[in-house]
């Protein structure tokens, strides 16, 4: 998988759960508004409008479960296995020994220039520098 297709993943991911955080924000602030309004009703008046804005306040929290959950659920069953940044790597340096196969395949000569140049990469990867 390439980076732009990674990076899209991503952004897709982010713009999900920050839609779904901006909608339990939303339904949680009614909620709030509904049980501090159903807290003056009881205190005040005493009346049976105090428990339909508990059980608002109640039915709000009810669906502020429920839309985490289904959220939650629909976005991860959604998301797409990634392969590991290891598996990439290891499967860009095969196709680079593919290719370089095929090169000294093709012109014997060649081999000989890209053993010298994989020498000198290799003691100068692994040599200990000093200074």
């Amino acid at each position: 998988m390439n980076i732009t297709r990674r990076v899209n993943a991503v952004v897709r991911d982010i713009l999900l759960w920050t839609g779904l955080g901006v909608g339990i924000l939303f339904v949680a602030l009614i909620c709030i508004g509904f049980l501090v309004a159903s807290f003056y009703m009881w205190v005040s008046h005493r009346l049976p409008h105090s428990l339909a804005a508990l059980i608002t306040a109640g039915a709000a929290l009810l669906l502020i479960g429920l839309m985490a959950g289904i959220g939650g659920l629909f976005i991860s069953k959604t998301r797409k296995p990634q392969p590991s940044l290891l598996q990439e790597f290891s499967g860009t340096i095969g196709l680079g020994a593919r290719m370089i196969s095929l090169l000294v395949r093709r012109d014997p000569r060649k081999a000989m220039i890209v053993s010298l140049v994989a020498g000198a990469l290799a003691e100068l990867i692994t040599s200990e520098r000093k200074r």
